[in-house]
């Protein structure tokens, strides 16, 4: 026995489809020029600042969104302690390895309570 077909789903008004493609690209077009204007030297962009307080950067190195290269180049951005924690996971680490990441995060505010040497508000 076969099941019958469906008929095929209307189609959106062509008025609401303008509206969407016109605000996305409105969308995009505004925060185009905050990456255009950013100005790049080497491999730090000019003006950027550095963190001074201990800095642990999860990462999973399944991320297809931020690749290795850009991980292990954030440590140039601090003068305080940096430690990169690799999970076996991509991108979603909470969803993938949530006690894992939580694990990492309590040992690091352990190790690094507020008003000790190194750290500041």
């Amino acid at each position: 026995m076969q099941l019958p077909l469906l008929p095929p789903p209307p189609s959106p008004p062509p008025l609401l489809l303008l509206l969407l493609v016109a605000s996305l690209t409105v969308a995009v077009l505004m925060r185009l020029p905050w990456y255009v204007r950013r100005p790049w030297t080497g491999s730090r962009p000019l003006g950027s600042v550095s963190a001074s307080v201990p800095v642990l950067h999860l990462w999973g190195e399944e991320d297809t969104a931020l690749r290795r290269g850009a991980v292990e180049a954030s440590g140039e951005y601090c003068e305080g302690e940096y430690r990169l924690a690799v999970m076996q996971c991509g991108h979603w680490m909470m969803q993938a390895a949530g006690p894992a990441c939580v694990a990492e995060i309590l040992g690091h505010v352990a190790d690094h309570p507020i008003g000790a040497p190194g750290t500041k508000l």
